[in-house]
Order: structure tokens, then C-alpha cells, then sequence
């Protein structure tokens, strides 16, 4: 577990900003799981936390994700570059609110984004070959 107060620091020490303004500017953050050393784990063995305020009150969450692709988009790569592995970064306004497949409200992409491809199936995530572009 995390505080607000820890995701705010960690990422002013990044040199990122960490939104206060406003009602719903909201912080989402992804924790990748040091402790995996870049394996395939194939598990929700991440962290999410989202900050925000609405009306003039602070609301933190945390849920447990996954960061990284698992094993079946590993094994079956659907992008001959490889599969794509966020890199760690600051991706302000990268989302907005729209419909999935034209069915339910989600956060799609709306501004370049990079991440690692790897494309060699060993059950290791490689960060080394990046791609920058719009994915979904």
C-alpha cells in the first residue's frame, strides 16, 4: 500500500508533475513489480493507483493490474515489431474518455506514447528496441 502523499513525492522526483488543480485532473500511475526482474510472470503482480479531487476533497484507489503483456501475447506476438511493453515515462493527456469497439466508455489513446518491443519469446522482457506511435 501507497499514499497519495508517496505517489506525489516519487514523481516530483521524476521531474513529472503531479496534478492538484481542479476537479477530476486525474493521476494515474502504473507500478511495475521490480521484484519480477523483467520475467514474464504472467500475473496481476502490478499496482494502479489513481489521485484526484472532486469537490475539493482528495480520493486515492489502488488496484492490482498488470503492467506488462502476459504469456499468450508474448508466445503470440500480433505486431511483427514485437509485443509492446510501456516505457516508463510521463505520458500527460495520452488518454480521453471514449467508446470501446463502439460499446462502453473507456480510456483510449489520444497522443503518442513509447514503448519497447520484444519480439524473441523468451519468457524475458527486453527494453531495448523502442517504437513511439498511436496503439489503440
Amino acid at each position: 500500500m501507497y499514499t497519495k502523499k508517496q505517489i506525489k513525492e516519487t514523481l516530483e522526483s521524476k521531474g513529472y508533475e503531479f496534478f492538484e488543480e481542479g476537479e477530476w485532473n486525474v493521476n494515474i500511475v502504473g507500478i511495475r513489480n521490480s521484484e519480477t526482474a523483467n520475467k514474464v510472470t504472467n500475473k496481476f503482480d502490478d499496482l494502479i493507483t489513481v489521485s484526484y479531487k472532486t469537490d475539493g476533497m482528495w480520493q486515492y484507489h489502488e488496484f492490482a493490474c498488470t503492467t506488462d503483456p502476459g504469456t499468450h501475447w508474448v508466445e503470440n506476438v500480433m505486431n511483427k515489431k514485437g509485443v509492446a511493453i510501456l516505457k516508463p515515462d510521463q505520458y500527460r493527456s495520452s488518454h480521453k474518455i471514449r467508446k470501446h469497439r463502439g460499446q462502453y466508455d473507456a480510456l483510449g489513446q489520444q497522443n503518442l506514447m513509447t514503448v519497447y518491443r520484444d519480439n524473441n519469446q523468451d519468457g524475458n522482457y527486453d527494453l531495448v528496441k523502442t517504437d513511439t506511435g498511436l496503439f489503440g
